[in-house]
């Protein structure tokens, strides 16, 4: 079809692509061209419009047809249409206000049809929005323009690796690196909570916008849809190709997708690049699923690939799931001595300078959504005052609590003000000389001590049914941190706060792209800078209106904090001791923290006053109390050899480039660090050595702790950053035990099921200041999620009394017990409760010395027990039950039985079980010698043997001992345990980072024989 010139000019004005002017001016211009008054049609003047990049060729292609489009689409222009490959059906379109391109994927079906869907639709993809990977497809926003629903995600430009693998199969270093990078992106989307469920060669794009770069693999997905069971029912394309690449597990009806099938997944697409075709390739979709769950896949060795990678492979395809490697994240690790190190670490394709922009507009754009849509909060009945109203500063909250009676602060004086009096507060000294300090625990203890009493103090404080006060006019105003210099003192505070108030009200400019965070209707809209924290203005202050911050540092800094972290506190030690109230609060925490920190100070090799910032991480340990890491900035920079000879001149080892060094407790690892500063970590080796191999680069975080980390004030003296889920696992139970026990309840009443990530922080000085901020599940409205805590927790201002009741407290802290519940009807009463973009957020100011006091208060509730009697009783050490040593452990009887499992996993196993038999005595769970199981995977290397050899059909009862010699011989050669080519054995050693602990080794004979370790007999040759 061809249209008149003057048609084709008709529709360009009505399709909104160029003004009337424009299109005035370019019909002249074009009349200029020789030739173009011959024209009787479009088709040429299209060709120019192109040619002069006015229009594109989609564009014009509409137009011809006689068309002014739909070219708009909200914010959003279309200028192209992909039609071929995997984003066939997508939009290339440029957003207005930023000009930064992006993909518009239109929705159709049920889902733009049934608004509950759509719903669904909408939550999904904002999930997918925060799930931020170089290489996971990136998301931005779902829109609703009533006829048209479309999720907008990047520009891509590249191939698929279905579409690159027309080319031939790849070379083996390759495939290793397209994958590798996959598996980084399937682990940060696990993270987020979400399974891909079709990891496949045609949903793994490789882009290939960058000249010179070698091109990021990005996995794609659908933003707003869940993977869920798959349907066998009917025989579709999408099935068909999907089918070479299911687990067996899922041919089980209503098994859903999850991470261990997407690592299957991974592993058949890296069986198809290294050889050219899927594992299983050919026949229905039964029977290929048939040949996934029972028959071997074909040796890859005959098509040259590398042995030790050919059996990496086979790992990902185990049939069994829990005998495959157990994330991506260990796929990806696996996969990389196969890398060149040039390549494996290859810096990300730079974003385009309009992506910073459109990010920030998109995300301005959800949080006035977000506002809009918020329900409001149902004020309390008959709101009772205590502070008092007008400026609430810190300063205000003490000048308040003055003026009417409340709490007031011995020995301390108030600039201004003469000496105070009270029977409230106490000091540390008042205590000291009568607590009793035969406590004896250790390091880590204490310092998860800290966000014990930090998550307990919360809960007693918020079980108080928050009554905000109500505002007495207009002129009443909130003050926030105001720019230029802090004040130094109460009474500083005070008067900048009232030189604010009397100032002019002029508007302030407008505010420069940054990250914004919303309040409910009738609040200030506060600016948020990753890099330089939040900055707030005056506002009305109605009663509701949370405290300002008294800080506005950027987020902590994660670098060097070691990866799968499940609980952070970063403290500011040095800061901390340089004012009188920090001092205070650490030695509130008691003769435990006392002892704890100075063996910790000389495994470190600094006194806490030389640091300016510790990240202090529990991580994952099978069930044992969590392994500890540090990750420390110094105050001051000190010379890297007298770092090392602090800590007893470790021995240095090598992780790929980079230099770590052993020592008798802790590794360590060195970073570049600015100038006047050191950055270290120490811990143990399992976490160094993964810090060492990317160079101290951050960690990945799951996605509601990566999230809550930008919120995570630098400047503040302590943050705790947690994932609630960990303290449900196996992994956190060892955090309750002992006098923490009591802890468990209360956390449970208090976190619900509701929230994914919690941060609690505190700054100490003149006034006390705490915060708490949620995350909760994507589709929890964050002002309900707030309201829900307070109704929750109404009944636990009784339960603390009754507590106080029965713990018949001790002398020598029995006045400081009686006054503790009036100490946190205070912290109730300065409370506020609100929203601040997704997070629901609570926080309060008291007195400086509250804080020791508080701190003081929770950590003597938590180490007393019900029926304590007046004095602390003296207790001697109980004598041991059960066995006293390993071989008294190993002789006891036990059982294990499975289909198939890895050698790896079969100790770990084991270890446990022994745990359970060993009840009582110190091999048992959380035992000084708990019993352990540690393969030496070295000494196996050596003879050709991995720790992922393979257990199965196994079933034996007995003593443990004989447990032991069946496992390592049906893992090895299947022959009686004396036999030559019997190389795997199990000795009774040491912990080879531990002397001191007895434990079971998993060696060989050859290497037995070498280190001098006494072998069984059962595994010793016959004489003839």
């Amino acid at each position: 079809m061809s249209i008149p010139i003057p048609v084709f000019w008709s529709l360009l004005q009505e399709s909104r692509l160029l003004a009337v002017e424009q299109c005035q001016q370019l019909a002249a211009d074009f009349s200029q061209v020789k030739g173009a008054g011959d024209q009787s049609n479009a088709r040429t003047l299209a060709e120019w419009l192109v040619s002069r990049n006015v229009l594109s060729r989609y564009q014009t292609m509409i137009l011809l047809a006689g068309r002014p489009g739909p070219f708009h689409y909200g914010d959003y222009k279309v200028y192209d249409r992909i039609e071929k490959g995997r984003l066939a059906g997508n939009f290339r379109a440029v957003h207005g206000p930023t000009g930064h391109p992006v993909l518009l994927q239109f929705l159709t079906g049920a889902v733009i049809q049934d608004p509950a869907a759509w719903a669904d639709a909408v939550q999904n993809t904002l999930s997918a929005c925060t799930v931020l990977s170089p290489h996971v497809q990136r998301f931005f926003e779902p829109v609703d323009l009533g006829s048209f629903k479309f999720v907008v995600s990047e520009d891509l430009r590249g191939v698929t690796l279905d579409e690159r693998l027309a080319m031939g199969r790849f070379p083996p270093q390759e495939a290793c690196r397209l994958v590798r990078m996959a598996a980084l992106g399937l682990a940060q989307l696990h993270q987020s909570g979400r399974a891909h469920g079709d990891v496949r060669p045609a949903n793994l794009f490789l882009d290939t916008s960058v000249q010179g770069h070698p091109g990021d693999v990005k996995v794609l997905f659908d933003p707003h849809l869940v993977p869920g069971p798959v349907s066998f029912v009917q025989e579709s394309a999408k099935l068909t190709a999907m089918s070479d690449y299911l687990a067996p597990e899922l041919m089980h009806a209503g098994r859903m997708p999850d991470p261990l099938s997407d690592v299957y997944a991974l592993g058949c697409t890296l069986y198809c690049l290294l050889s050219g075709n899927p594992p299983f390739v050919g026949g229905t979709v039964l029977q290929k699923m048939t040949r996934h769950a029972s028959e071997a896949i074909r040796p890859l060795e005959s098509l040259g690939v590398p042995q030790p990678l050919a059996q990496l492979v086979t790992y990902m395809l185990a049939k069994n799931p829990q005998v495959r490697y157990q994330s991506p994240a260990i796929v990806a690790e696996q996969l990389a001595p196969f890398i060149d190190p040039s390549q494996l670490y290859a810096n990300p394709a730079q974003p385009l300078p309009t992506q910073a922009g459109y990010e920030h507009w998109v995300q301005q754009k959800q949080a006035h959504l977000a506002a809009a849509a918020a329900p409001q909060p149902e004020p309390d009945p008959e709101p009772v005052p205590r502070f008092g109203l007008g400026i609430q500063q810190a300063g205000e909250a003490v000048a308040a609590a003055k003026s009417i009676g409340g709490p007031a602060i011995p020995g301390v004086a108030i600039a201004g003000a003469g000496p105070v009096t009270s029977s409230r507060y106490v000091t540390p000294q008042e205590l000291a000389a009568k607590r009793e300090k035969d406590q004896t625990r250790s390091v880590i203890t204490a310092l998860v001590g800290i966000g014990a009493v930090a998550i307990s103090l919360i809960i007693v404080v918020y079980a108080m049914n928050t009554k905000p006060s109500k505002p007495t006019g207009p002129d009443v105003t909130q003050v926030v941190k105001p720019e230029g210099p802090q004040p130094t003192s109460i009474e500083q505070l005070r008067a900048d706060a009232e030189k604010i108030r009397n100032t002019d009200t002029t508007p302030p400019p407008p505010k420069q792209p940054g990250n914004t965070t919303t309040t409910p209707p009738g609040t200030e809209t506060t600016q948020v800078s990753q890099e330089t924290g939040p900055t707030q203005q005056i506002v009305a202050d109605d009663g509701q209106l949370l405290w300002a911050s008294p800080t506005a540092g950027a987020a902590v800094d994660f670098r060097l904090v070691p990866p799968e972290g499940q609980i952070f506190i970063a403290v500011r030690p040095a800061d901390m001791l340089t004012s009188s109230e920090g001092t205070k609060v650490l030695e509130a925490l008691g003769p435990a923290f006392t002892t704890g920190r100075e063996a910790w100070e000389k495994a470190s090799g600094l006194q806490l006053g030389e640091i300016e910032q510790v990240v202090i991480t529990l991580h994952n340990n099978e069930g044992k109390p969590p392994r500890v890491s540090y990750a420390i900035r110094t105050k001051q920079r000190l010379p890297s050899n007298d770092l090392l000879t602090r800590w007893g001149n470790p021995a240095a080892a090598k992780e790929g480039n980079n230099t770590y060094y052993q020592g008798q407790q802790y590794s360590y690892y060195i970073a570049d660090a600015p100038e006047g500063t050191n950055q270290f970590v120490m811990g143990d080796p399992l976490d160094v050595r993964e810090v060492a191999k990317t160079g101290g680069a951050p960690p990945l975080l799951a996605r509601d702790l990566a999230r809550l980390l930008k919120s995570m004030d630098g400047e503040r003296h302590f943050n705790l950053l947690f994932n609630p889920d960990f303290f449900d696992s196996d992994d956190g139970e060892p955090l309750f035990r002992g006098v923490y026990t009591k802890l468990r309840q209360p956390l449970d009443v208090f976190l619900g099921d509701e929230l994914e990530a919690g941060l609690v922080s505190m700054h100490f000085g003149p006034a006390f200041y705490l915060e708490a901020r949620m995350l909760g599940q994507v589709n929890r409205d964050r002002m309900a999620l707030a309201n829900d805590f307070r109704t929750r927790l109404k009944q636990l201002p009784q339960t603390l009394e009754d507590y106080l009741a029965v713990i018949n407290p001790p002398e020598y802290w029995r006045k400081l017990a009686f006054r503790y519940r009036g100490m946190v009807l205070d912290l109730h009463d300065a409370m506020r409760i609100g929203v601040e973009g997704d997070q629901a957020v609570i926080n309060a100011y008291l007195p400086g010395p509250a804080a020791h006091n508080l701190v003081l208060g929770g950590e003597l509730l938590v180490s007393s027990s019900p029926g304590a009697s007046a004095g602390p009783a003296v207790v001697g050490p109980a004598a041991p039950k059960g066995p006293k040593t390993v071989e008294e452990v190993l002789a006891m009887k036990s059982k294990m039985a499975f289909d198939a499992n890895s050698l790896e996993f079969c100790m770990r196993d084991l270890a446990i079980d022994v745990q359970d038999v060993a009840k009582g005595s110190p091999f048992a769970k959380g035992g000084p010698q708990e019993f352990a199981i540690k393969i030496l995977g070295d000494d196996l290397q050596l003879d050709g043997i991995t720790r992922n050899q393979t257990v199965r059909d196994f079933n034996k009862e007995g003593p443990i001992n004989e447990i032991l010699t069946a496992l390592v011989v049906q893992a090895n050669s299947r022959k009686p345990p004396d036999d030559p080519d019997q190389k795997l054995i199990w000795v009774i050693g040491t912990d080879p980072e531990n002397p001191a602990k007895p434990m079971v080794l998993i060696t060989t004979k050859a290497a037995a024989a070498k280190k001098k370790f006494n072998v069984p007999a059962v595994f010793q040759a016959k004489a003839k």
